[in-house]
């Protein structure tokens, strides 16, 4: 669409994919569509880009009620689409299929909420991925770990991890403390960082262990090509700030 000062702008934008896994078995179908409106190619005033004062944010900011979202949206939903939260509900309801969803929601996320429906999650287990793992050293390595949220204490965290090695017989462990200068939603490092935290560690760990993106005990870690039998205890106290 153009608009008044000759602007070719977006308005519509509509995707349709088709997913499938075998011919054989029933596909579905995901459809997106995105409304633009209100443009405005006003200048912004610099003042706006400084962030002082505190974000208010309101109560229902994640979950609006059906009357908002009716009054905004600018294309009604069709009745198949408004009968998909009951077709969720009854998923739900049926027998075994609440436990597929966690299992699912468990490997997506790779950690376990200990919140409910109606209770607040102020402990999440994981990361899922390091629980069973194996190295040189360990062996079958078994390790259990956790972390708490915001919704504990939105400035204190704490978190860390037991492991124990059936080969060198040994137990491993980690503790790291974190005070959030900034109150956080959710976890500490949410942008902007203004953390300082303490870690304790006890493990055994390889020389490229320390330059991994991702947590060393991750099991998609472990399969190497050839074995890593340069390993070592590693015993380190850390204090950060970011």
């Amino acid at each position: 669409e153009i608009t008044d000062n000759g602007y070719w702008v977006l308005t519509d934008d509509d995707m349709v994919v088709d997913l499938s896994v075998m011919k054989e078995v029933q596909g579905i179908q995901v459809r997106r569509t995105t409304k633009y409106t209100n443009y405005t190619f006003d200048p912004i005033e610099p003042r706006l880009f400084r962030l002082n004062g505190s974000i208010i944010k309101d109560n229902d900011l994640y979950v609006k009620s059906d009357e908002f979202w009716a009054e905004v949206r600018q294309v009604p939903l069709t009745q198949t689409e408004d009968n998909i939260d009951l077709l969720v509900k009854r998923l739900e309801e049926t027998p075994g299929f609440r436990y597929v969803l966690f299992g699912a929601k468990a490997l997506i996320e790779n950690f376990i909420e200990t919140g409910g429906r109606h209770t607040p999650n102020r402990f999440d287990i994981g990361p899922i991925n390091t629980m069973v793992t194996s190295n040189y050293v360990d062996g079958l390595r078994l390790r259990f770990s956790g972390r708490t949220t915001a919704q504990l204490n939105p400035h204190w965290f704490i978190g860390g991890y037991g492991a124990y090695g059936f080969k060198d017989n040994k137990w491993k462990y980690e503790s790291n403390v974190t005070y959030a200068f900034k109150k956080r939603e959710f976890l500490p490092w949410e942008f902007p960082k203004h953390n300082l935290s303490a870690t304790y560690r006890y493990d055994v760990m390889s020389p490229m262990d320390k330059f991994l993106a991702t947590d060393k005990d991750n099991v998609f870690v472990s399969w190497k090509v050839v074995p890593v039998d340069q390993m070592s205890y590693v015993r380190d106290v850390v204090l950060d700030y970011e």
